[in-house]
This record gives C-alpha cells, structure tokens and sequence, in this order.
C-alpha cells in the first residue's frame, strides 16, 4: 500500500514554519504497519496543489494525506486544488455548512470571537469537491474531507497541528489500520563502539539486501562525538511479530559480523 503526504502552505517554503506534520504523519503510520513512501511541500495555489495529487496518483498512491490550506483566508485554497485535479466541481455541502455555523454561533456565544454566524469567508470552508465526504474537526473550525478519485483515497487536514492531529486519531487512524491489516512495523536502535560510520555501511547494506522489508540506517554523527555512532533497524512485514522477528534476526547477524570484523 502506497502511502503518501502532501504539505501545503508558503510558510513551510519560506521557512516560516517548520513543518512537522507529515513527521507526526509518518510516525502514526508506521504504527499501523504502514510507511509513507513520499512527502512533499507545495505553496498556496491550487494549480500547484492539483499537479502535485495528479503526480502522487500517476506514482499509484493509495492514499494522498494532505494537510493545511482548509480555512477561511484566500490563500486556503487547498480544497480547490484538489477539485481541479480530480476533475470534481466544488459545492457548499449543507451539512457541512451546518456545523461550521454552529461552531462559530459557539465561539460567538463564549466570547472568543467578535461576530456571530457565517460570513463568506467562514462558508468557504464548506465548499468541498463533489463526492467528498467531510469530518469534524474537533478542535477548530475547519473540517477535514476526503475524496475517493480513480483508485487514489484523498484525506485532506487542517495545518494546525493539535487539529490535525485530533481528526486523524478520531476519523482516519482506524479505516487505515483496516486497510493495513495483517502490516507490522518495528524498530529499534543501538549505540556501537565505532568512531567512523563509513567503517559499518557495509554491513548494513548486506543486511539491507539481504531481508526483503529490513533498512539498516547508520546515524552519523560530529567526529569525536562522545555519544558514538548508532544504527538503527527497522521493518515492514506481514504482522507486528514477524516485524519484531526480522529486526531481531538482523540485529543478531549484525553483532555477529561486528564481532568478527573486530577479530580480524
């Protein structure tokens, strides 16, 4: 399953702000027994935002996360990119409508905000591609929305963080925990005693090729560092427990091939 995160937003480009989604992303789906297999920044502008999902569905990308570009201002324009990629007209979706009228009838009511009900600029965030299917946000005010086109599953997420995050874990975590179902994942990283990580690429790349699913990453670090150099293992694999057993397997073959190395 191809698995892969669009970040949208000219503060990310300018170095504004540091993205950190897609790292959020990446991590919750690696739990799952995923990985994401691509991830990309784009600026605020929906002809950029639809060449960049149509090249995501040309690589075979099951599911397009994309995160930012949902709220009221006129550079969220995320949903409309989206709608032109996918050849999908945009339309206010009631329901949807409904529930960001009620949200800031809420705030209205406790004071966070200065004017009551929908302006045109709060409706906006109703207006989804035809077909999508929309998702409360339960920490904000913009939903999320997805969008099934041609085979490719495209979730589309607030950029705010805690937003972000809330709806995955209450909508998206568990239609994708089913999709990767029988997937595991596991890692685990160890300190070594060498000074040079071109003295351990070797090793790691044999073991690389050889387990289908295992990476051996070698972590660099300032030469002299008293921490030492690090590896770490990771896999993908059918189940959680073969996973665990690859990474098991390679860290025994890699202590083996150390030690022997050390004799020589």
């Amino acid at each position: 399953m191809r698995i892969e995160a669009l970040a949208i937003g000219r503060e990310l480009l300018t170095g504004r702000t540091l993205e950190a989604n897609a790292n959020w992303l990446a991590k919750h789906v690696a739990s799952l027994g995923g990985r994401l297999a691509r991830i990309a920044v784009v600026d605020d502008d929906a002809a950029e935002i639809a060449a960049a999902v149509r090249e995501a569905k040309a690589r075979g990308a099951d599911v397009l996360v994309v995160t930012g570009g949902l709220g009221p201002t006129f550079d969220d324009v995320t949903l409309a990119g989206v709608a032109l990629a996918a050849g999908a007209p945009l339309a206010i979706d009631a329901a949807a409508r409904r529930w960001i009228e009620e949200k800031y009838h809420d705030l209205f009511r406790q004071g966070l905000i200065e004017i009551d009900g929908l302006t045109p600029e709060r409706e906006k965030m109703a207006r989804l591609p035809a077909g999508a299917r929309w998702f409360e946000n339960p920490v904000g005010t913009a939903p999320a929305a997805a969008l099934a086109w041609d085979g490719l599953e495209i979730w589309c997420l607030p950029g705010v963080p805690r937003e972000l995050r809330a709806i995955f874990d209450a909508a998206l975590a568990a239609p994708l925990a089913a999709r990767l179902t029988g997937a595991g994942f596991a890692e685990a990283t160890l300190p070594t005693d060498a000074l040079d990580e071109s003295t351990l690429t070797a090793v790691a790349q044999r073991l690389t090729e050889k387990h289908p699913g295992l990476h051996v990453k070698t972590n660099p670090t300032y030469f002299g560092d008293a921490e030492g150099l690090r590896v770490t293992f990771s896999a993908n694999a059918d189940s959680p427990a073969a996973a665990r057993a690859l990474v098991e397997a390679a860290i025994g073959e890699w202590k083996d091939a150390l030690a022997k190395a050390s004799k020589q």
